[in-house]
């Protein structure tokens, strides 16, 4: 395991986790505008406090763990895993420290961010293969919607009409199947699905490949009443005809808001 994060860190990371008043001006005092923070699974990440994901994970030592506890029992050794929407690789490193013996891909489009998760797998001498590419129903190039500031996990390729984006970036698309079957990337076992609203296309992108019965497990985003009317979602259609039955996670209450996070799992 890497070394402890610096005292200064480790005092502000405390400080912060108590919601003590003058976080913001301590940072200042002590010129830390990043802090080296140990997640509650052990692994290190350098967080920009104010963007949203990193704040609560500064907080509250993780972001979306109900995710990360329901991919948890099918982390076994040997398994594959793909972090679709890898972010600053919280969940994908975070799985490399706490079984060294997954094999871990990682997919992040987002250049900035990219930088970040190969920054963190390296910091964790985590052995996982990092991914510049977005996944879709397709290959070749898309427009990607780069939330820069604030909350960068809202970035995707399939922009809001109610948000606001920094930048468009054009970034290289492939379908998950062109991966498999050129031999690049091995079959998931189980796969973590987080590319605000484009779901679909990735699960498209996997053809046959999601009918595998390899592959045993999805969690991924949608609106929190799915259960009621699974075929109201198109990916979770796509994940019913392949033979997974969904089981709701409740939302850890630092992440709380109006999606849901679904366990898809292979009906026995």
């Amino acid at each position: 395991m890497p070394d402890a994060p610096s005292l200064a860190d480790r005092f502000l990371t405390a400080y912060a986790r108590r919601r003590w008043r003058g976080f913001l001006t301590l940072r200042r005092w002590l010129r830390r505008p990043t802090l080296e923070v140990r997640t509650r699974y052990g692994a290190l990440l350098t967080l920009h406090p104010e963007d949203y994901i990193d704040g609560i994970v500064l907080r509250d030592g993780f972001y979306e763990p109900e995710v990360f506890a329901a991919l948890r029992p099918f982390m076994a050794p040997g398994a594959v895993m793909w972090d679709i929407g890898a972010n600053l690789g919280l969940h994908s490193v975070s799985a490399a420290v706490t079984e060294p013996a997954l094999q871990i891909h990682s997919f992040e489009p987002n250049p900035a961010v990219f930088a970040r998760l190969e920054a963190h797998a390296q910091r964790n001498q985590a052995t996982l293969r990092c991914w510049p590419v977005a996944l879709g129903d397709r290959d070749g190039t898309a427009t990607l919607h780069v939330n820069a500031s604030g909350n960068p996990g809202m970035t995707t390729l399939t922009p809001w009409a109610e948000a606001s984006y920094s930048a468009q970036v054009q970034v290289p698309l492939v379908r998950a199947a062109t991966l498999i079957e050129r031999g690049d990337a091995p079959a998931p076992h189980l796969i973590k699905l987080d590319v605000e609203g484009g779901e679909a296309a990735v699960l498209a992108g996997f053809g046959d490949w999601l009918r595998h019965p390899g592959l045993q497990a999805v969690v991924f985003e949608t609106q929190a009443d799915l259960l009621a009317d699974p075929a109201r979602c198109p990916a979770a259609r796509q994940l019913q005809a392949a033979g997974f039955h969904f089981t709701a996670l409740p939302r850890a209450a630092g992440s709380d808001h109006a999606l849901n996070n679904f366990l898809a799992q292979r009906a026995p």
